[in-house]
């Protein structure tokens, strides 16, 4: 059997999280759960090294700050563009990728109308505090 969740073992957890208005974000219910290995970079920081020492069925509420969770947001990185340069099967809330450099960037679409578009580069949480419920499913070291 397993033991407490140590930094590079492999967990799978259950989560749910909210905001501090405690309105749903994001949740794996209904899902299988999701594996990340504790203590690495593959998730949040807090969350990575907030599975440490939990065993399989625990369950913890994690409480972050904005800048513990997606950061704070950044006013400057909202434009209004023309939309006739956006794909036209784009909604409000589609994530649109953008190649920069060797790297891409993820633009939101936070507004529209039929001549303009609000694409946003904040991650659509920045600037909020976010409560993470996590269950241990599996550890795996």
């Amino acid at each position: 059997m397993a033991g407490a969740v140590k930094a590079g073992d492999v967990v799978c957890v259950h989560y749910r999280v909210t905001t501090a208005d405690g309105d749903d974000v994001d949740n794996t219910l209904g899902e299988p759960p999701v594996s990340f290995v504790a203590g690495g970079t593959d998730v949040l920081p807090s969350i990575s090294h907030g599975v440490i020492g939990m065993s399989i069925r625990d369950k913890r509420v994690l409480k972050l700050t904005a800048a513990e969770a997606f950061g704070e947001r950044f006013p400057k990185l909202a434009r209004l563009v023309p939309r006739a340069g956006l794909p036209k099967e784009v909604t409000v809330g589609s994530p649109i990728l953008i190649k920069v450099g060797s790297g891409q960037v993820i633009l939101w679409v936070t507004a529209l109308d039929e001549r303009t578009a609000m694409i946003d580069a904040n991650h659509p949480q920045s600037g909020k505090a976010l409560t993470f419920e996590i269950q241990v499913v599996s550890i795996d070291s």
